[in-house]
C-alpha cells in the first residue's frame, strides 16, 4: 500500500497476511493490523537514505512492530537518480516463528519453498560436495576460497559429511602441500581431494575451464556412483560446473542431486570492476560457461541482492529458486574481538586485493590528500592484499610510485594466508580501509566486523547489506554521491568518478577514535542455522525421477569421403544397443567401392551442401544425427542422444569426441604430465557459446552433433553456397546466432579415427594454440551470418577478428615449430651427454679400480724400501772397507816410493 493510504484499503491490503509499504510516512505502520508481516521500501530519490532509514525503522518499533531486518538496497534502472533506497522487514513482537524465518532477510534460503523446514529436526545430515576454484589454503587468500572455506567448516560443524573438491590451476611445487590441506580439513571432519592434477588436464580443448568442467563432471559421476552426494556447491566463478549441471538438465544424470551455484564475481563483472577489457575468445567461454552454471542451477544464491540486480540487469536469466544468503562467516574470526584496544590507531591498513575495483588508486588518491596534513606522518600505511595488475603495470609498482610523495612509512604484504592476514591485524592498532569502488559482498568487511576492528568501507555495491543501518553512516561513506545509475558502469559507458574527497574525510574521522564496533546485519548465528536447516531439509526430502517423455525419432546423416567409411559407420550403428530409426550418406562417387545398404546420395566440391540438404529432409525423423567419417560412434551412441533430446533442453547437441592418442603433443612439459590419466578424459570437448567464438575456429561442433528438424527447418537447412568444412560451421553459427539452444552432451560417445585441421588447436591452451582460421571464399561464407547483425560501418569487425587470429595462429604456429626444434637440438645434446656420461662412469670406475690398487702398492714399496736401505748399508761398509784399503795402499805406495828414493841415492 502506498504511505498515507486510508484504512481500508490497508486492511484489503493486509488479508494474506503481508502488507508492503511505499515510503517513510510513520502512520502508515499503525493502519496495518491484519498483516502479520511487513516490507516497508522508500524509492523517493530526494531522501537522504540513512536518515529514510532510520525514520522507518522508529516508526515500526514506535507502533508495536518487531524489526527483523533493515538495510539498503540498489535499484536498477535508466533514469534513477539514487541507487540506495532504505528497506525494513517486521513482523509482530510475539510471532517467533516469523521473527526467526526473516532473521536472514526476506529473500533467505530459509525461505525455500522446496525445502520442508518444519520438519528440518527430524532430519538427517546431508552428504555436501564443494567443488571450487579457490579454496582457503591452496590458494591462500582470496573472497571465493574464503567463502567456500567458512562454508565447509560450518556445515561439518554441524555435523554434515563435508567434501571439498579444489578445481583449480596450481603449480607443482606449491601442489606438494596437499598432504598439509588434507590433515588441515581432516582435524575438522571434512575430506579435502584435488580435482585430478592441478597443472595438468588431459581434455582436449583450447580453454582450461571446459577441460575443467569436463573433468569435474567425469569426477562427480564416479564419485556419485559409489556414495551419493545431496547437495554440490559450486561457484559461478569460472563455470567449472557447467557440464555436470547440464547433464542433469539433459537428463542424464544427478537426478537426485541439488546443485547449488553460489554467484561471487562472473568473468564480465571483473572485466567492468577493473576496467580491463575482454580482448580473447577464452574469458567469453568463461563467461558463457558461468551464465549456463547460473541459468540451470536448482538453486542459486548470493550473498547480495546487488549482484541479482547486476546480473538481471546483464541479461542473466535466474532460476525461480534464487536466494540472498551471506556468506558464512570464517571460523578463524569467530570469538576473537580485536577492536578493544584503547591506544590511538597508528597505522591505516588497506585490507583486500590491489586492484582497481577494490579502491586501490582511490585510496592512493586519498592518501595525497591525507598525508599533507599536519600529525598524519605518524601513521604507518599497510596494504594487506595480493597485487594485481593495473593498467598493464603490477599493483605493487604503482603504490611504490605514488607513495613516493607521502613520505609515510609503508609497507605492501602480498603473502599472508587467511589466518595470517586475522593475527596480523589482532596484533595491530589499526584502522582497516576497505574503499571498494563496487563489491559484491566482500569478506574483508565481514570479517572487520566480526572481530570489531574500526574500519571504513565504500557504501557501494553490496557492502550496505553486511552492516546493520544504525552503524551504516559511521562505518561507511558514499563514494558514488554523483552517479545516476547502478554501478560498475559496463565497459560501454562512461565512467563515472569516485569520491575520493569524501574517502578522505571518512578515514580522518575513523582515525579519531572512539564508538563501539559495528553490528552486522545478519549474525553468524542465524546465517549457520539458515545453513544447516536448508541442508537437512533437503536431505530429508523425497527424491524421484523427473517423469519420462516420449523418446524423439533419431536418424543418421553420414558425411563421408567414400563408400568404405559410410559402411564402416553404418555397421557400428547397426550394432548399437538402439537402432536409428533412419540412415542417408553423403559421399562423392567411387564405382570401384559400394557402400552397403545405406542409401547414398553422391555429390562432391560445391554441391554436398544441398545434397545434405536433400539427405536431412528424406530423414523423417525428429532428430538427425550428423556423423563425419573421421570419428567412429560407439554402441550407445543413438541411445543417449535420444535419452538427451527427449528433455525438449537443447535444440542441438554438441558430441564430445574421445581421442585415442594419449601420447599427443599439448604444450605441456612432458614431464610434468602425470600418468596414467583416466582414460574418458581423453577426449575433444565443444563448448556452446558465445557465438562470437564461431568467428574464430569451430567451437561448437568436433565434426559431429545432433540437430532438431525443427530447428534445422527454421534455420533453411545449409546454406547452398558453402561448400568444404566450413558447412556445418556456419549452419551452427546461424543457430547461435538465432538464439536456439547448443548444449554439449558430456560423455565421449564417439572416438576420432582421423586427425582434422583443428586437431593441435583443440590440444593446446588458449594462449598457445594455432588457430588454422578459414581463409577466402570459406571465411566470407562463415562470417556473413555476423556481418548481417552488425551496422556497415563496423561490418568488416569479424572479418579483422579472424584475420588476427589467423596472424596469432601462424605467430603460435611458429612458436611451436621452435619448440619443436629447440627440444631435437636439446634432445641430441642430451644424446651427446648421455653418451660422455657413460664414459665418465667408465672413466671413473677404472679410478677407483686403481684406487683399490694403491694399497698393496704402498706395501710392496716399503718392503722392497727395507731391502734396498739393508744392501745399502752393506755397500756403505763395503765402500768404507775399500776407503781404508784404499787409504792403506796409498799410504804404502808412499812408503814404497820414498823407499826407492831413498835406494836411488844411496852410493854403490
Amino acid at each position: 500500500m502506498e504511505a498515507g493510504d486510508n484504512p481500508e484499503a490497508a486492511h484489503a491490503a493486509c488479508r494474506e497476511g503481508l502488507a508492503i509499504v511505499v515510503g517513510r510516512a510513520s502512520d502508515a505502520w499503525s493502519e496495518l493490523s491484519g498483516a502479520r508481516v511487513t516490507i516497508a521500501v522508500d524509492l523517493d530519490p530526494a531522501d537522504q537514505e540513512l536518515d529514510a532509514l532510520k525514520d522507518m525503522v522508529q516508526a515500526a518499533r514506535c507502533a508495536g512492530w518487531k524489526v527483523a531486518y533493515s538495510g539498503l538496497l540498489h535499484t536498477t534502472g535508466v533514469g534513477i537518480a539514487r541507487h540506495e533506497h532504505p528497506i525494513v522487514l517486521a513482523c509482530r513482537e510475539a510471532d517467533d516463528e516469523i521473527s526467526e524465518a526473516l532473521d536472514n532477510g526476506p529473500l533467505s534460503i530459509v525461505l525455500d519453498p522446496e525445502a520442508n523446514l518444519r520438519d528440518w529436526r527430524e532430519s538427517g545430515r546431508a552428504r555436501v560436495l564443494l567443488a571450487s576454484c579457490e579454496v582457503a589454503g591452496p590458494t591462500g587468500n582470496g573472497g571465493v576460497g574464503t567463502a567456500y572455506h567458512a562454508l565447509a567448516h560450518t556445515l561439518a560443524a554441524a555435523g554434515h559429511g563435508v567434501t571439498v573438491l579444489f578445481t583449480g590451476l596450481l603449480d607443482p611445487e606449491r601442489s606438494r602441500r596437499e598432504g598439509e590441506w588434507r590433515r588441515s580439513f581432516a582435524e575438522a571432519g571434512i575430506e579435502f581431494v584435488f580435482l585430478g592434477t592441478p597443472w595438468y588436464s588431459p581434455v582436449r580443448s583450447p580453454h582450461h575451464a571446459v577441460r575443467r568442467a569436463y573433468e569435474l563432471h567425469r569426477w562427480l559421476c564416479q564419485a556419485h556412483a559409489k556414495d551419493p552426494f545431496d547437495v554440490v556447491h559450486i561457484p559461478e566463478f569460472r563455470g567449472h560446473g557447467a557440464l555436470a549441471i547440464t547433464a542433469k538438465a539433459l537428463g542424464l544424470a544427478y537426478h537426485d542431486v541439488e546443485f547449488v551455484v553460489t554467484t561471487h564475481s562472473p568473468t564480465r563483472y571483473l572485466c567492468e570492476t577493473n576496467r580491463d577489457g575482454i580482448e580473447s575468445i577464452d574469458p567469453l567461454v568463461t563467461e558463457w560457461l558461468e551464465r549456463l552454471s547460473v541459468e540451470r542451477a536448482d538453486v542459486v544464491i548470493s550473498p547480495s541482492v546487488y549482484l541479482l540486480d547486476y546480473m538481471r540487469d546483464r541479461g542473466w536469466r535466474l532460476p525461480k529458486r534464487t536466494f540472498v544468503q551471506q556468506n558464512a562467516v570464517p571460523h578463524s574470526t569467530r570469538s576473537g574481538d580485536c577492536g578493544n584496544s584503547q591506544a590511538p590507531p597508528s597505522e591505516l591498513v588497506f585490507f583486500g586485493r590491489l586492484e582497481t575495483r577494490k579502491g586501490l588508486e582511490a585510496f592512493c588518491d586519498a592518501l595525497d590528500i591525507l598525508s599533507a596534513k599536519p600529525g598524519f606522518s605518524r601513521i604507518r600505511i599497510t596494504f594487506l592484499g595480493r597485487p594485481e595488475q593495473i593498467m598493464g603495470k603490477d599493483a605493487a609498482e604503482l603504490v611504490a610510485q605514488r607513495a613516493s610523495s607521502w613520505g609515510l612509512d609503508w609497507q605492501i604484504l602480498p603473502d599472508l594466508g587467511h589466518d595470517e592476514a586475522i593475527s596480523y591485524l589482532c596484533s595491530r592498532s589499526c584502522v582497516l580501509v576497505m574503499p571498494s569502488l563496487v563489491d559484491n559482498s566482500p569478506n574483508t568487511v565481514r570479517e572487520a566486523v566480526a572481530l570489531g576492528i574500526p574500519f571504513i568501507a565504500s557504501r557501494s555495491g553490496g557492502i550496505p547489506e553486511l552492516i546493520a543501518s544504525a552503524d551504516l553512516a559511521s562505518f561507511t561513506f558514499d563514494g558514488w554521491g554523483r552517479a545516476a545509475k547502478l554501478q560498475p558502469a559496463s565497459l560501454a559507458d562512461r565512467q563515472d568518478p569516485f569520491d575520493t574527497h569524501a574517502l578522505a574525510e571518512a578515514i580522518s574521522k575513523r582515525l579519531g577514535g572512539g564508538g563501539d564496533p559495528a553490528a552486522p546485519a545478519i549474525g553468524e548465528g542465524p546465517c549457520d542455522r539458515a545453513y544447516d536447516r536448508w541442508h537437512r531439509a533437503i536431505a530429508a526430502r523425497e527424491r524421484s525421477r523427473p517423469a519420462p517423455c516420449a523418446p524423439p525419432t533419431v536418424g543418421v546423416c553420414i558425411v563421408a569421403h567414400d563408400p568404405l567409411g559410410v559402411r564402416r559407420i553404418a555397421d557400428a550403428l547397426a550394432a548399437g544397443t538402439v537402432e536409428p530409426d533412419g540412415v542417408m550418406a553423403v559421399c562423392p562417387p567411387d564405382p570401384g567401392r559400394a557402400a552397403g545398404a545405406v542409401r547414398v546420395i553422391e555429390a562432391t566440391g560445391r554441391a554436398v551442401s544441398a545434397a545434405r540438404s536433400r539427405a536431412v529432409e528424406e530423414l523423417d525423423v525428429d532428430v538427425v544425427l550428423v556423423l563425419c567419417d573421421h570419428t567412429e560412434p560407439d554402441a550407445r551412441l543413438v541411445e543417449r542422444v535420444r535419452a538427451a533430446m527427449a528433455t525438449d533442453a537443447a535444440d542441438v547437441l554438441s558430441l564430445v569426441i574421445r581421442d585415442p592418442d594419449h601420447e599427443r603433443p599439448t604444450g605441456l612439459e612432458p614431464s610434468l604430465a602425470i600418468e596414467p590419466a583416466p582414460a574418458d578424459l581423453f577426449a575433444f570437448v565443444p563448448v556452446g557459446g558465445p557465438a562470437v567464438a564461431a568467428t574464430v575456429y569451430p567451437a561448437f561442433a568436433v565434426g559431429s552433433y545432433a540437430i532438431r528438424r525443427e530447428a534445422f527447418a527454421a534455420l533453411g537447412g545449409y546454406a547452398d553456397d558453402v561448400w568444404g568444412d566450413v558447412i556445418d560451421d556456419e549452419l551452427l553459427a546461424r543457430a547461435s546466432l538465432a538464439g536456439l539452444r547448443i548444449d554439449v552432451l558430456p560423455e565421449a560417445l564417439a572416438t576420432a579415427v582421423q586427425d582434422d585441421r583443428w586437431t593441435t588447436m583443440r590440444s593446446h591452451y588458449w594462449n598457445d594454440a594455432p588457430v588454422p582460421v578459414y581463409e577466402g571464399e570459406q571465411q566470407i561464407r562463415l562470417l556473413r551470418p555476423f556481418r548481417r547483425r552488425i551496422e556497415e560501418q563496423l561490418a568488416d569487425l569479424p572479418a579483422l577478428l579472424a584475420g588476427t587470429m589467423r596472424v596469432a595462429g601462424d605467430a603460435a604456429r611458429q612458436r611451436l615449430e621452435d619448440q619443436r626444434g629447440r627440444k631435437e637440438l636439446v634432445d641430441a645434446y642430451e644424446a651427446r651427454l648421455a653418451e660422455h656420461r657413460a664414459l665418465v662412469d667408465i672413466y671413473e670406475r677404472r679410478l677407483e679400480e686403481q684406487r683399490e690398487l694403491i694399497p698393496p702398492y704402498e706395501r710392496q714399496k716399503q718392503e722392497i724400501g727395507e731391502v734396498y736401505e739393508a744392501r745399502l748399508r752393506e755397500r756403505r761398509k763395503l765402500i768404507a772397507r775399500f776407503e781404508g784399503w784404499v787409504r792403506a795402499k796409498t799410504q804404502f805406495s808412499r812408503w814404497r816410493a820414498v823407499l826407492r828414493g831413498c835406494r836411488a841415492k844411496r852410493p854403490r
